[in-house]
Formats: structure tokens, C-alpha cells, sequence
């Protein structure tokens, strides 16, 4: 379904694509999913281990409205590798609940059945709430 809606230029995939981050900052998301005036924004990091760079360059682009400043639903990805994927997982999402963390539906509920994804909603500048996918891959070569 998905390749048929590339396909036929209804869902649009952008890698790396060029943002304003405001008035004299240009950034670059990793990756983003538009359909019909909606964009779904993903920030990607490779990662050993909880590092705070998952917070400081991913997460707060969110918050502060880098990314998504109109959208209510983001994503984030972390390709581990190396560490451990579950213990980084957790670790990332104790720091998440620390920042502007807020209590809604949708932190209760689960991104999928897997012990390393987990979701957040977090206030974001101004009376607006972003919710947050956070999805986890093991990338280790062996």
C-alpha cells in the first residue's frame, strides 16, 4: 500500500530535507513522511549508549519547534551500535520523562509490543503539546 502511495505521488518521503529553524538557522531532519498538508517528522541517532545527544539534538528540536512546529505527532529512531538496546532504551526514556514531560492518553498507551519503544508527550514553547514515537533498532555488526 504504501509503494502505491509513493508511487502515485500521494505520500511523499524526504530524506534529509532542508528546514528553517528560524529566522538565521537552517537545520536538516532525517527524515519525513507528507500526505495532504500533514508531515510527519523523524529524527534519527546512532547511539552506544543513553547518550544526553539523544536529548540536546533530538528531542528538544521538538519541544523548541525546529521540527514539526505545526504538527502534533513526531517520531524519533535510535540505531544502537553498540551497548545494550534495552538498557539504553530505558535510560532514554527516564531522560525524556525530564524534559517538559506531559501526562496525557498518549503516553499511556504503547508504541508497539516491544520492550524498546516507548512514547512521550512533552510541552512544547507556547500552549501546544508534541507526541513523541520513539522506535529502537540493533545495528551491531558481528
Amino acid at each position: 500500500m504504501l509503494k502505491g502511495l509513493i508511487n502515485k505521488n500521494i505520500l511523499f518521503v524526504n530524506w534529509e530535507k532542508w528546514v528553517f529553524k528560524n529566522e538565521n538557522d537552517l537545520g536538516r531532519t532525517d527524515l519525513s513522511f507528507a500526505i495532504s498538508g500533514f508531515e510527519f517528522i523523524i529524527e534519527c541517532k546512532r547511539l552506544k549508549n543513553a547518550s544526553s545527544q539523544y536529548i540536546n539534538e533530538g528531542l528538544y528540536r521538538f519541544i523548541n519547534k525546529d521540527y514539526s512546529e505545526n504538527e502534533t505527532y513526531a517520531g524519533m529512531m535510535g540505531f544502537v551500535v553498540a551497548g545494550d538496546i534495552k538498557i539504553i532504551c530505558s535510560s532514554l526514556k527516564d531522560k525524556c520523562q525530564q524534559e517538559s514531560y506531559f501526562d496525557n492518553d498518549f503516553v499511556h498507551s504503547k508504541a508497539d509490543k516491544s520492550d524498546v519503544s516507548f512514547v512521550s508527550s512533552h510541552n512544547r514553547q507556547g500552549t501546544n503539546e508534541i507526541n513523541i514515537y520513539h522506535l529502537f533498532f540493533e545495528f551491531k555488526i558481528k
